[in-house]
């Protein structure tokens, strides 16, 4: 039996000895972190609807997102920059902890702590869209815990409309793992790349793991592609939370150090080796792939390639490396490589060989 199956009343609003904001605080955690076990989802149900208990969880949740707003200030960046630098002698006690980081771990924990107390006010989360559905969100309580896993085989785009009303359309050779419970909504995209329309629900954040990050949302509209070199996130509406599943020095400790947000328009690009960069999106570009077009602005010819390829049993191969760097700009067909190869083998000196049903060569024209 938990902590709180053991202290919290059935049909009782508060837990005997303790206040609504410290039961909140526990109950969040939990919650965030997926530790409900056995009842407990059922137990914090009944709890929350005391008015009292569902507003400290708010207040939770807010005083927590505006303490990761806190951490992304330019004086708690130049003081998490300052103390990543840092590296620290053999010995691990704190005691050996030099002043200077020693302050910054003050300072930051400092922050968070006014934070927490001066959220007594009513924060209103940014508006974001709801998916578009023909089918009405089946409610949160109604919800067995349930993990599916939706694919497509090359060459096939497919919608899922999910339980709680969110829409995923998942791009060709492309498969992600679906778990929702009456508390959390977790997704992983195994492979491939997938478009998110997130139905806004507050008391359970939509998280998905791709590659080395995790992107939380509660309501909006975000595309994700795992390629073999990098990840790559681009928000259409709303915002989402980024978090590094590997985090690195103080971030270890702090979790908030390591957070991004993005905006719509707004490209996160996680190479495989952990590094995180943000850019300003060709929002066109990254969801043409619903339409069936893939959009290419002067990207090397071994990357629009490697794209077509995503697409069919039909491989095409390069041979020649100088051939390879070349620059290909255009709009073209998903499902018809053979144009695209045309297109690009008229505009530059190359050759095109069938070597059997399933492969073509590309190299140098030779005169």
């Amino acid at each position: 039996m938990s902590f709180f199956s053991r202290h919290n009343h059935a049909g009782s609003g508060r837990v005997p000895g303790g206040s609504s904001e410290v039961d909140a605080a526990r109950w969040f955690a939990r919650r965030e972190l997926g530790l409900l076990r056995g009842d407990e989802a059922d137990t914090l149900e009944r709890w929350r609807k005391d008015p009292q208990n569902e507003a400290a969880l708010d207040s939770i949740a807010a005083a927590l997102e505006q303490s990761r707003s806190a951490a992304a200030t330019p004086g708690i960046v130049r003081m998490r920059d300052e103390a990543l630098a840092y590296r620290p002698p053999t010995s691990r006690t704190l005691g050996n902890i030099p002043s200077g980081l020693a302050a910054a771990v003050l300072v930051i924990a400092l922050t968070a702590t006014l934070i927490l107390h001066e959220s007594g006010q009513d924060v209103t989360a940014p508006s974001s869209a709801t998916a578009s559905t023909d089918l009405a969100p089946v409610s949160a309580n109604s919800i067995a815990a349930s993990t599916n896993v939706y694919a497509t085989r090359k060459g096939e785009i497919r919608a899922v409309k999910l339980l709680d009303g969110s829409l995923l359309t998942l791009n060709t050779d492309s498969r992600v793992e679906v778990a929702l419970t009456p508390t959390q909504r977790r997704l992983s995209i195994l492979s491939g790349q997938a478009l998110f329309n997130v139905a806004h629900d507050k008391n359970r954040p939509f998280v998905v793991t791709a590659g080395p990050v995790e992107v939380t949302a509660v309501g909006t509209q975000f595309d994700i592609h795992i390629g073999q070199r990098r990840t790559e996130v681009v928000v259409l509406e709303g915002r989402v939370r980024i978090e590094p599943l590997a985090r690195r020095g103080i971030a270890r400790f702090i979790s908030a150090l390591d957070r991004r947000y993005l905006d719509p328009g707004q490209r996160l690009v996680a190479q495989t080796e952990g590094e995180l960069s943000v850019a300003v999106a060709d929002t066109e570009r990254a969801t043409s792939w619903r339409h069936g077009r893939l959009i290419f602005r002067g990207e090397p010819l071994e990357d629009a390639v490697a794209e077509f390829n995503r697409y069919s049993e039909h491989q095409i191969i390069i041979e020649d490396t100088t051939l390879a760097r070349l620059p290909v700009s255009g709009v073209f067909s998903s499902a018809r490589p053979k144009n695209f190869l045309a297109a690009v083998a008229d505009f530059y000196s190359m050759r095109i060989e069938e070597r059997g049903p399933q492969l073509t060569v590309l190299s140098l024209r030779k005169e």
